[in-house]
């Protein structure tokens, strides 16, 4: 997870430049106003553009203006991923587990705004257009995509993001699962994609996940070569696919 310390900063630093340029309409403080108020913010941070020179972002640091603002335009095209239904409308209820309209919604959302960041810049626009495809599966259509996923992987952002960026790849570690079956496995992760240990999360292999689904339909084997699991994981479903994790 992002610290909390730097996720609040930005925040504050975004409702300063709001309260700067757009003082006769912008009251962070007036209950009545609030929602008002961080509507006309994140619509400026997410849509229009307003604020980007003002959104701070580790992963931006550095950078020359031109490189800075293709990665901002990039995540922005995708930033339906941080929304509830791909909406910009249903942001309040885009974060989970947090009461709708207080000030931690907007920070959450901005955090996770800065995690859609990082990986268009560490996975370009592959990991986003795959990313995309999450929201044909119910499970994440019924709320943002870049939530559930770090809710997912226990806010675990560097194990998620190496496991994304690689199924991504035609022809990463991932390559001889379907995407609807990658999708299941980030949706129920643990165990399969990760587990927890003594000292902490641990990532699983994608050599061991064909190992454990291949002793459950042809029975022990030692190493298995791509064809022949092509050919088992064309022949089962998620559902069994996730029943074998579920046997260990």
């Amino acid at each position: 997870m992002e610290d909390k310390l730097v996720s609040a900063e930005r925040l504050e630093t975004l409702k300063n430049a709001m309260i700067l340029n757009y003082l006769t309409e912008i009251d962070f403080n007036d209950d009545d106003k609030k929602k008002e108020a961080y509507d006309s913010l994140l619509y400026k941070v997410f849509v229009s553009g307003e604020l980007d020179d003002m959104f701070t972002s580790e992963y931006l640091d550095g950078l020359d203006k031109n490189e800075r603002q293709r990665i901002i335009d990039l995540s922005r095209k995708y930033n339906s991923l941080c929304f509830y239904h791909g909406n910009f409308d249903y942001w309040e209820d885009s974060v989970e587990g947090v009461t709708k309209g207080d000030d931690m919604t907007a920070e959450i959302l901005l955090s996770n705004y800065n995690y859609l960041i990082r990986l268009a810049k560490n996975g370009g626009e592959d990991v986003l257009k795959f990313l995309n495809k999450f929201r044909s599966y119910d499970t994440f259509n019924n709320g943002s995509v870049i939530a559930l996923l770090i809710n997912s992987f226990w806010g675990d952002l560097d194990t998620l993001e190496t496991i994304l960026i690689e199924m991504s790849k035609e022809d990463g570690q991932y390559k001889d699962f379907t995407d609807t079956q990658k999708i299941m496995m980030c949706e129920s992760p643990d165990g399969l994609l990760i587990r927890k240990n003594d000292d902490g999360i641990e990532f699983i292999s994608s050599s061991e996940i064909k190992k454990e689904i291949s002793n459950e339909y042809i029975g022990k084997v030692k190493d298995i070569d791509s064809k022949t699991f092509s050919d088992i994981i064309l022949k089962i479903n998620s559902e069994c696919l996730k029943a074998t994790v579920y046997k260990r």
